[in-house]
């Protein structure tokens, strides 16, 4: 799930101040009631899909109730001091528009990674440079907006290049999670899985290598498998293995 500038913000205002006033939020954000209102909505989507905790709100105050504060101020504080450059942009183009399952807009983007709609059409026209020795595109669909076009077999060893580059810019793993609505569980899921490709190839993955692995099998696989063209079975010249459940 991704926050928006705004709702970011008043999350961590409400988290670090524990018990807030509602009229010095109006005050702070300059905010109508209907706008807190949802923006605390949003906020508790946020946190129900990570499992954080919840915001209470009544006439006069706001508080959120989590077991994981710690936790939670650090990933909302992420959000709101992240910001992307224009090469890490570029692969999160290539993330958010071959894995993620709703249909993604020019606005939707723009939304996800806090610039302009321009910025966004200039991302997307150098990064379909980057693509082009590969056969592949990024196109816009009226029906299925922004997706990526070309052999599928190149689309995923692309993803597994995206994600390879990020992490290596930085401890990108919070910052995925968030793009990308990675939730905690589904990534220990997939790090077992690993677990079990070492124990049956007798090798043993740095932990950078495990993080890369974690988020291609949940999410370039995953999404895959919900898509017409996941025909056939996924091999990776540098990771050969058979199927795991």
């Amino acid at each position: 799930m991704i926050l928006d500038s705004r709702t970011s913000k008043v999350l961590l205002y409400i988290i670090k101040n524990r018990r807030s006033r509602v009229t010095s939020i109006y005050q702070q954000f300059s905010v109508s009631e209907s706008q807190l209102r949802y923006t605390i909505a949003k906020g508790n989507d946020f946190l129900a899909s990570y499992q954080l905790g919840v915001i209470k709100i009544d006439k006069k105050c706001i508080e959120v109730i989590s077991p994981h504060e710690e936790q939670l101020c650090g990933l909302i504080s992420l959000i709101v001091t992240y910001v992307p450059s224009e090469a890490e942009r570029q692969q999160l183009l290539i993330l958010m528009v071959a894995t993620l399952v709703e249909e993604l807009s020019l606005l939707s983007l723009a939304l996800q990674l806090q610039v302009s709609k321009n910025t966004v059409l200039k991302d997307l026209k150098e990064t379909n440079k980057l693509l082009e020795k590969k056969g592949i595109r990024i196109k816009y669909s009226r029906k299925k907006g922004y997706l990526l076009t070309g052999d599928e077999w190149q689309i995923r060893s692309l993803l597994f290049e995206a994600l390879d580059r990020i992490m290596d810019e930085r401890s990108m793993s919070q910052v995925l999670r968030y793009y990308l609505d990675v939730k905690d569980e589904e990534v220990i899921a997939a790090k077992d899985k690993i677990k079990k490709i070492e124990a049956a190839l007798r090798v043993r993955y740095i932990e950078r290598q495990s993080h890369v692995l974690a988020f291609f099998f949940d999410y370039a696989v995953t999404t895959y498998k919900q898509s017409e063209s996941a025909r056939s079975l996924f091999v990776n010249k540098a990771y050969c293995v058979s199927r795991y459940d």
